[in-house]
């Protein structure tokens, strides 16, 4: 769809070059004219030096201004403020009227036939920039008649071009009113088109577009530019409870909300409503730092806001999570921008409720601990990982997040550097053996058949023998392969027991397991994490390492609701072995 904005501005350029162009005719006309009417002896005053050096000043400013029309943005006022025009706005004015002023001068001055090519200069003034410069250039336009009246003919014509002049004003007043209301009228209906009818912010389409322009002006000036994506923590729970009229005072409320703590802090930002419970904001000269201040004051403004029946939400009051991305930092085009902004929200979801996170891929820390031989594997490792997220939508960001839970376990039990990094990696790359298999077993809805399944559990195999092929991560294929087996000894592919299986593939098997329960999936809806946390608490001993689940329930993911009972019987396992 084409930009209206764009377009007139585009249109607005080539009236100006054909204004011009017939202005600099009739000058030369003129300048024929002339010297066919008074003979050769003209020809001496035209070769006058000071007149030479004037002409040629005309034509090479006009020459400049053909050559640049096409490559600036036109500024087009909505109310002609004349303390705000630029050099460019003067010369787009000025060229004409000086054009004008050449040829009556050139044609008879004060007895001239050409008087009423002044109006060509005004009709510019007023249409592209408002009744006051439209009868500002009138005025001026209605003083040089004035003034070659005075010196070189007295008051003989002054009265009729005094005539003349309040006319060519008064055109200049009129033209200029009509141009204002015209544009007024535009921009009120380009900012109700660009507004979201429900809050008042702009929306989703306008967003986009503020995005493209901030983004190129941040990298004309070399200055930051950071996103913020904003959504609203278990708002289908809100809805559900109160109904949806409610839902959407909580919407506006909330837009309130965000609106006052990021112009507090930053007047020049963009905040936008992105999508249903979700809003956008962006922060010209900002860097990603910066950002999680602006984005921190939105999340302690929200929290601390009163919401009707907020105190039956699952933190006793409703909150946000969000997610940031950064120019130059993170991404450089617009797309990626809000794409890694989405990411480090969908991050922010899956840690704890009322959060900032911002945009850092596990893929990136792990290539920056390596050498550039070992990055080259890791870069042809990596493709692997997009073409089985392109093939099954669950496992984007899954594999990311499996790290982060991973690493945190690692972290909780103790760990050392080298073990958390060889866990960090094996977690990355756990569902490597999925390439081999089709996509629409990954992505299939119902129940697997016999042969799906027994094709599913061969990931675990494939994905073990994919790694033993790369010699700086030949160690890891055990973990990898074994992390589908059971503490209890019924998993896949070997049926290992216990302390058996690697410790990593059973911190694996509890963290992939968690991240599956509370995922949405092509056939089911994923679960909260207290219903996840419990799930992982009732197969302790038999699918996952008892006290391994303790730690990764308690300490990891924060769920503290055990009862005595569940204690006793936790304390009574063994350890990690």
């Amino acid at each position: 769809m084409k930009n209206p904005g764009l377009e007139r501005k585009k249109k607005l350029k080539n009236y100006i070059l054909c204004i011009n162009i017939i202005a600099v005719l009739i000058l030369v006309l003129s300048f024929v004219t002339s010297l066919a009417q008074r003979g050769w002896d003209s020809v001496k005053y035209f070769m006058n030096p000071l007149y030479s050096l004037v002409c040629t000043g005309v034509f090479a400013a006009m020459a400049l201004l053909i050559n640049g029309i096409e490559n600036r943005d036109l500024t087009i006022r909505s109310a002609g403020s004349i303390s705000k025009l630029g050099f460019w706005d003067l010369y787009t004015i000025g060229l004409p009227l000086l054009l004008a002023s050449g040829t009556i001068f050139i044609t008879g001055g004060t007895i001239s036939a050409m008087k009423f090519i002044l109006v060509v200069p005004v009709f510019m003034g007023a249409t592209f920039y408002g009744q006051k410069v439209g009868a500002l250039t009138g005025v001026v336009g209605a003083g040089f008649l004035l003034g070659i009246d005075v010196l070189y003919s007295g008051v003989n014509v002054l009265y009729p071009d005094a005539l003349l002049g309040a006319l060519i004003v008064a055109v200049g007043w009129v033209f200029g009113g009509i141009t204002d209301t015209e544009t007024a009228y535009i921009n009120n209906l380009a900012e109700r088109v660009n507004r979201d009818s429900l809050t008042n912010l702009y929306n989703h389409r306008h967003f986009h577009e503020r995005l493209q322009q901030s983004l190129q002006a941040a990298k004309h000036s070399g200055e930051p530019l950071a996103v913020i994506l904003a959504d609203i923590d278990d708002f289908k729970f809100y809805n559900d409870a109160h109904g949806h009229l409610k839902g959407d005072r909580v919407i506006v409320r909330v837009s309130r909300c965000i609106e006052d703590a990021v112009t507090g802090i930053a007047p020049e930002a963009v905040v936008a409503r992105y999508g249903g419970e979700k809003f956008g904001i962006i922060l010209p000269g900002r860097s990603s730092r910066e950002a999680c201040k602006t984005a921190e004051a939105v999340r302690h403004k929200i929290s601390a806001t009163p919401f009707d029946g907020a105190e039956h939400q699952p933190n006793g009051c409703l909150t946000v999570f969000l997610g940031i991305a950064a120019y130059p930092e993170h991404a450089d085009s617009a797309d990626e921008l809000l794409a890694l902004a989405d990411h480090a929200l969908y991050k922010a979801k899956f840690g704890s409720k009322n959060r900032v996170e911002v945009y850092s891929s596990v893929f990136d820390q792990l290539y920056r601990s390596l050498e550039s031989p070992e990055r080259r594997i890791l870069h042809s490792v990596k493709t692997l990982i997009l073409v089985i997220n392109a093939k099954d939508a669950y496992t984007y960001g899954h594999s990311e997040r499996v790290v982060k839970y991973a690493s945190d376990l690692g972290a909780a039990i103790g760990l050392d550097e080298k073990d958390r990094s060889n866990l960090a990696f094996a977690a990355y790359l756990h569902d490597i053996g999925k390439v081999e298999i089709d996509r629409k077993v990954l992505n299939k809805c119902g129940k697997l058949s016999k042969e799906e399944w027994q094709l599913m559990q061969q990931h675990p195999v494939w994905g073990g023998e994919i790694v033993r092929s790369i010699p700086f991560l030949a160690s890891l294929a055990p973990v990898i392969r074994a992390h589908h087996e059971n503490y209890d000894g019924t998993g896949y592919p070997d049926g290992l027991k216990g302390s058996d299986i690697p410790l990593q593939a059973r911190i694996l098997r509890i963290v992939d397991s968690f991240d599956a329960m509370v995922s949405d999936r092509p056939y089911s809806k994923g679960k909260s994490r207290e219903e996840a946390c419990r799930e992982i608490l009732g197969g302790a001993g038999k699918y996952y390492d008892p006290k391994l689940a303790r730690v990764f329930v308690e300490e990891v993911v924060g769920y503290k609701s055990l009862n005595a009972r569940q204690h006793f019987e936790l304390r009574q396992i063994g350890s990690c072995g």
